[in-house]
C-alpha cells in the first residue's frame, strides 16, 4: 500500500472515535436517566429501546464517517480498499484453519461474556425494550454490518498498517489498536472493556500475521448478528 502523507495524524483514528462515542453516549444516556429521575413526564413514551436506538444511530454515523475518511485517504494516495483488506492475496484466499480458530474463539469468548453479564445483571436484556418490529429489523440489518466492516477496517487494518509504516513493533501495534478498540464500547462498562480488549488482541494479531480482513469481518458480523438477535428477540 502506498505510504500516506507524513502529516497524517494517527490520533485522529485512535483517539477521536472513542472520545466522540463516549461523550455522545454519556450525553444520550445521562440526559435520559437524569430526566427520568427528576422529571419523568418529559421522557414519557421514550423507552430504553429508543435511547439505545439513538446511541446506535450515533455509532452508525461516526463509524461510517471514519471509514469513509480512510477510503478517501487510500484513493488519494493511489491505493484501493482491496489492498488494505487483503494486501498479499485475493480477498477470499486465506487459510481455513486459523480463520476457523479465530471464529470459534471469538464466538466462545463473547458467548461466555454475555452469559455471565446476563447472570450478574439481568436488566441488560431490556436494552431494546419498547421498539417496534420494524426498528428491530433495521437495527439487526445495519448495526452488525457497520460494526463488522467499519471497526475491522479502522482498528484491525488501518491503524496497525499505519503504525507499521511509522516503524512500530508487533506488540505495541496490537496493544494500542486493541486499547482504542475497546474504548469505543464505553469506558463506563468495565466488563465489556476487558472482553473487547481481548477480542481486539486476538483479531489484530490474526490480521498482522495473515493479512486478510475478510475472516475478521465475517466473524465480527456473525457475533453481532446473533448477539443483537438475543437482545432483540429474546
Amino acid at each position: 500500500m502506498p505510504n500516506q502523507p507524513s502529516k497524517e495524524k494517527l490520533w485522529v483514528y485512535t483517539v477521536l472515535p472513542p472520545l466522540i462515542l463516549n461523550i455522545g453516549g454519556l450525553f444520550t444516556y445521562g440526559l435520559y436517566y437524569a430526566l427520568l429521575a427528576v422529571n419523568p413526564q418529559r421522557v414519557a413514551g421514550i423507552s430504553p429501546g429508543h435511547v439505545r436506538l439513538a446511541a446506535d444511530a450515533m455509532i452508525f454515523i461516526v463509524e461510517w464517517v471514519f471509514a469513509a475518511a480512510i477510503i478517501f485517504s487510500l484513493r488519494k494516495s493511489g491505493a484501493n480498499l482491496n489492498q488494505l483488506i487483503s494486501p498479499q492475496s485475493n480477498l477470499f484466499h486465506f487459510r481455513w484453519g486459523p480463520a476457523v480458530l479465530l471464529f470459534a474463539g471469538w464466538n466462545a469468548l463473547f458467548a461466555v461474556y454475555l452469559y455471565l453479564a446476563g447472570r450478574i445483571n439481568p436488566a441488560i436484556w431490556n436494552a431494546y425494550q419498547g421498539l417496534p418490529l420494524g426498528l428491530h429489523l433495521l437495527e439487526i440489518t445495519l448495526i452488525p454490518f457497520t460494526a463488522a466492516f467499519c471497526e475491522e477496517l479502522i482498528w484491525r487494518a488501518y491503524i496497525p498498517t499505519r503504525m507499521e509504516v511509522k516503524g512500530s513493533r508487533l506488540w505495541p501495534i496490537i496493544l494500542l489498536s486493541s486499547f482504542s478498540f475497546c474504548l469505543i464500547h464505553g469506558v463506563f462498562l468495565v466488563d465489556k472493556l476487558f472482553v473487547t480488549f481481548i477480542l481486539g488482541v486476538m483479531a489484530t494479531f490474526y490480521y498482522l500475521k495473515k493479512r486478510n480482513l475478510v475472516p475478521l469481518i465475517i466473524t465480527h458480523w456473525f457475533i453481532d448478528l446473533w448477539s443483537f438477535g438475543l437482545f432483540i428477540f429474546r
